[in-house]
């Protein structure tokens, strides 16, 4: 059995949400799937 604080317990959903966008943020890097920060600004700010 784990005893945690009301307050862990709670922010728990959220941390786990940001775990599974670093997972897939960093697949898509594996697979090739990202751009230079550079290309990143100058296509912002052809918007």
């Amino acid at each position: 059995m784990v005893v945690m604080d009301i307050r862990t317990y709670e922010e728990q959903p959220e941390t786990m949400a940001l775990l599974k966008l670093i997972n897939m943020g960093k697949k898509e890097m594996a697979e090739g799937k990202c751009q230079s920060v550079e290309n990143f600004f100058t296509d912002m700010e052809m918007d």
